[in-house]
């Protein structure tokens, strides 16, 4: 169904319980974000997305807060 901007897609058992990138997309990821930090000389969120097996950054914008745990 679909809602608004939202829509509801069925999947298979074996969808839902495997991985939503390869080790080679998620190293991608990793090198996306990095490349980003290194160019900025700070950690960056980044959001990217997924589309027919490629990855695209959408935006990038700086981490401004670090959660930190104190005991």
């Amino acid at each position: 169904s679909n809602h608004g901007f939202t829509e509801t897609v069925e999947t298979s058992e074996r969808e839902r319980k495997s991985a939503p990138l390869t080790d080679a997309q998620a190293m991608h990821v990793a090198e996306m974000a990095l490349r980003v930090a290194e160019s900025y000389g700070v950690p960056y969120d980044i959001e990217w997305a997924r589309y027919a097996d490629k990855i695209y950054l959408l935006q990038a914008r700086p981490i401004t807060s670090f959660a930190v745990d104190v005991e």
